[in-house]
């Protein structure tokens, strides 16, 4: 079969549609540049974008020291000589489209209200709502040692979302996890995994939480995947 070069292929199963190093090292690069991101680094460490106001930096390293696997952390600070107020990070074979997503979403909310997403006051306290079909995802309340208030599971079993909301406590950025996101394609193999650490303003954890949630298949041009449809 010859393929034409617009061939694109659309993914059902968007959060198994893994990305490799090169993908993740392409979309970061252009959305610094689309963005006006500044690029350290060199050829033997991490990769480091700063925003223009130097309050959000984001590393990513393609095998980190902890697993291996490759790993992008975002971290926000009041300015760049002060630690970090909150963080995330995406860890394994990442979508890209995930990638792209949180990109975005930081630079559209630094420019629109940075104090919301440095400080995670207004709109970063608004309340989380998840969007999700009752059909797809299932409601799971784990066992006490779990230490998650709650899990939404996919119907596939491939994809958890856990959940630790504390309202009535105040902002750890150096604690546990709030929220973890993981994708496997078997119990033993885990492909990738978010989290974001308590702070994480509820706008942008909303975000990237429903971007998940929503199982709309995803359109990429050229790739041929195990798992796909042509279009």
């Amino acid at each position: 079969m010859t393929r034409s070069a617009n061939t694109q292929w659309l993914l059902a199963a968007k959060n198994l549609a893994v990305s490799d190093l090169t993908k993740h090292l392409q979309a970061l690069g252009m959305l610094a540049a689309a963005s006006g991101w500044m690029v350290l680094g060199d050829d033997d460490g991490p990769l480091v974008l700063s925003s223009p106001c130097h309050r959000i930096g984001v590393g990513y390293e393609t095998a980190s020291a902890e697993t291996d696997q490759p790993q992008l952390v975002a971290v926000a600070r009041s300015s760049k000589s002060v630690s970090g107020r909150w963080y995330l990070s995406l860890n394994g074979h990442i979508p890209v489209e995930l990638i792209a997503v949180l990109m975005t979403t930081l630079q559209r909310e630094l420019d629109r209200d940075g104090d919301a997403l440095i400080y995670g006051v207004g709109d970063g306290q608004a309340p989380l709502v998840l969007q999700y079909d009752e059909s797809v995802w299932t409601w799971q309340e784990p066992e006490e040692a779990d230490g998650f208030a709650f899990a939404l599971l996919s119907a596939d079993g491939t994809v958890a979302v856990f959940g630790q909301p504390f309202a009535d406590r105040p902002a750890e950025p150096d604690g546990p996890p709030e929220w973890l996101v993981v994708a496997s394609a078997s119990p033993e193999s885990e492909l990738w995994s978010m989290r974001l650490g308590r702070g994480v303003p509820h706008h942008v954890a909303t975000r990237l939480l429903n971007h998940l949630l929503d199982t709309t298949p995803v359109l990429r041009p050229g790739a041929d995947p195990t798992t796909r449809e042509r279009i």
